[in-house]
């Protein structure tokens, strides 16, 4: 459903182009509507279903009100902010998505939001008067440079639409950039400390081997059991 949104802004294409790619994205917004209304069907609490999936019900109803917007900017917008609600959608788990074991698929979404960000900057500003940003790969150096807080300043938007995208993505950078850097300094630091000394590792499985005994002498004692305790001394004798 992103790519049959964004990629008018992309490439110019004709009016049937467009149809046959609004045509697809509904066909997906069927998938994911009846999706949506399955899980609120069978959900034991449906009104903090509806509350904790803001961003499902949102990509449900913004299409809805597409007719809303006749004028050709403001469709424009429109197809803008579904394409955010959707990014944000698919990336709304960010505690589970930025733990280590699923760091690739954070990756792919920090990528996602980088190339959605730039193509939306491209198609609002390759038009625009002054404009710096002529072709999709200056949007996407403009997008990479701006989330990374780099700012080389060769690039940058002039229209309010690029702007408002702009401030999107600095927001997004400033949260998303942060948690996937230490999310990689986890991994790392996981990493270095799977080659601990292996002299270590053996006195810590003692130390914890000792731990276990004294538990099992404790819960002997307290069920009444033996009299020979698991250390291996007899009762009145000293420890």
């Amino acid at each position: 459903m992103v790519g049959a949104l964004v990629a008018p802004f992309v490439t110019e294409m004709n009016a049937g182009t467009v149809a046959t790619l609004d045509e697809f994205a509904w066909v997906l917004w069927g998938v994911f509507a009846g999706d949506y209304l399955f899980r609120l069907m069978i959900a034991r609490y449906r009104y903090p279903f509806v509350r904790r999936n803001l961003l499902d019900l949102a990509v449900i109803v913004l299409p809805l009100l597409a007719p809303l917007f006749p004028a050709a900017q403001l469709f424009q917008a429109m197809r803008a902010v579904r394409i955010v609600v959707l990014v944000f959608d698919i990336s709304k788990e960010l505690q589970t998505v930025l733990r280590s074991r699923n760091l690739p698929y954070a990756v792919a979404i920090v990528m996602l939001v980088i190339f959605v960000c730039g193509a939306l900057e491209y198609g609002f500003e390759h038009k625009a008067k002054n404009s710096t940003i002529h072709s999709l790969g200056d949007g996407l150096w403009w997008a990479i440079t701006t989330f990374t807080t780099v700012g080389y300043g060769d690039t940058y938007p002039v229209t309010d639409a690029g702007r408002g995208t702009a401030v999107l993505l600095m927001i997004v950078s400033l949260t998303f950039g942060g948690v996937l850097a230490a999310a990689l300094v986890s991994l790392f630091i996981r990493n270095d400390n799977s080659a601990t000394d292996p002299l270590l590792m053996e006195r810590v499985a003692t130390v914890e081997s000792k731990i276990d005994r004294v538990l099992a002498l404790l819960d002997a004692r307290e069920r009444g059991g033996e009299r020979e305790n698991v250390l291996g001394h007899t009762e009145g004798e000293p420890p």
